[in-house]
């Protein structure tokens, strides 16, 4: 008897350790996954500051960044916990980057960043949670949203106020007003919403994956930051963004059943009707737009 009570003494001790531990890696990870995500998206090839910038030393401070963070992250999770099969398929990669150096007899850094950066990537996607991932970019995506907007109303009606942020220049030798958080690219015709990406190509895909996460990936999609995406999309003046909008929205309404779906078709409507109104009041717009698919782009 004495010995079966000692037993369930030590299950409940045990138990009570491994609760703790599960509640000290929750608060650790609901910092971890705001700091990487934050890394992952400001400090990134993507983007003018770090990306394009053709100041270098943006370009280094990414670089030790990156390394730190894989550090980290090797000696926060250990490598011994990580599935003996993943490592293998993270090896095949590096030794396959390895071996195209070799092959080419080309030793420069560019092939141990490739390394450093799949390693990094393995290591993140290994770890976190990628619900939790996505919510947070998504949280991420929608602040960046409202700033991106509101530098593009400024930089297309007081441009002026622009003068007073620090101007930088690109590896293509193209100028911007670098705000940090979002950055305007100067005397190259229409002002399009690039927000802190290197080009606005570049945004809206980001912003296609925050609404594809919303509609086919959330249990309930929150319709204020698709409107938002929505928005920020049309102010990028991408041709391939909106297409691929309208063909993402279209699919999602006629999968959906219930009597739930007559709201998101209302709203939709709604959504079109403004967007049509746009294009016929303000043609400059129609023309930014879809200018790309007239036969004589190809030419200019």
């Amino acid at each position: 008897m004495e010995q079966v009570n000692g037993c369930n003494h030590f299950n409940k001790e045990t138990k009570n350790q491994l609760r703790c531990e599960r509640a000290t890696l929750k608060r650790k990870s609901s910092f971890l996954l705001p700091f990487l995500l934050f890394i992952i998206i400001f400090i990134s090839d993507d983007t003018l500051t770090f990306g394009t910038n053709a100041n270098k030393l943006f370009i280094y401070f990414k670089y030790l960044i990156y390394f730190l963070l894989m550090l980290w992250l090797l000696n926060r999770f250990g490598i011994r916990t990580i599935v003996p099969m993943s490592t293998i398929y993270l090896f095949a990669i590096i030794i396959a980057i390895f071996s195209t150096a070799l092959v080419n007899f080309d030793f420069r850094g560019g092939y141990g960043y490739q390394i450093m950066t799949v390693t990094l990537a393995f290591l993140i996607a290994h770890f976190i949670n990628h619900k939790q991932f996505l919510e947070i970019f998504s949280k991420y995506l929608f602040v960046l949203c409202i700033i991106s907007i509101l530098v593009f109303i400024v930089a297309n009606s007081f441009s002026g106020l622009l003068e007073y942020f620090p101007v930088h220049e690109n590896t293509a030798g193209v100028q911007f007003a670098n705000l940090y958080i979002s950055g305007v690219f100067i005397d190259v015709g229409a002002i399009r919403n690039t927000g802190i990406f290197r080009e606005p190509g570049v945004f809206m895909i980001y912003l296609l994956v925050c609404i594809l996460f919303e509609l086919y990936y959330s249990t309930k999609p929150n319709m204020k930051h698709i409107a938002l995406y929505s928005i920020a999309i049309i102010t990028t003046f991408s041709t391939a963004a909106i297409l691929i909008l309208f063909f993402v929205i279209a699919g999602y309404i006629l999968t959906q059943k219930g009597k739930g779906i007559v709201k998101y078709k209302a709203i939709t409507m709604v959504f079109a009707f403004i967007l049509i109104s746009i294009f016929i009041f303000y043609p400059n717009v129609s023309f930014k737009i879809f200018s790309k698919l007239d036969m004589d782009s190809a030419t200019m």
